[in-house]
């Protein structure tokens, strides 16, 4: 089968942790967002309403995208560390990919950032 570029979720391998390319991508859009609407204490974060923004783009309900902050937002401010912020939108791409959000994240997707 060849790669099909309009269809990636049909060659996606599941897996429990973010792999090398996804850790890139998610960490060039951390890098292009972070610090904005922050005070300079807080510039290697992500504020919320920048989050919002960015995870809106996938499409998937607010509540789910809600979900997904609660799961990642290990200090329940109105940010999220650049660890938080790559696992959070991994998360909104497994969702996309048809996976459940689960309840918990497993510590191998944490320990793989």
């Amino acid at each position: 089968h060849m790669f099909n570029a309009e269809k990636p979720w049909k060659h996606l391998i599941v897996s429990g942790t973010i792999s090398e390319t996804e850790r890139k991508r998610y960490g060039a859009v951390w890098a292009a967002n972070k610090g904005t609407l922050l005070p300079p204490e807080l510039s290697d974060c992500v504020h919320n309403l920048v989050v919002r923004k960015i995870w809106e783009r996938s499409r998937l309900h607010r509540d789910m995208l809600e979900k997904i902050w609660d799961l990642v937002s290990r200090e329940k401010q109105g940010y999220l560390t650049q660890e938080e912020f790559l696992v959070g939108t991994w998360v909104v791409d497994q969702c996309l990919y048809g996976r459940k959000l689960p309840l918990q994240l497993s510590p191998e997707v944490w320990s793989g950032i």
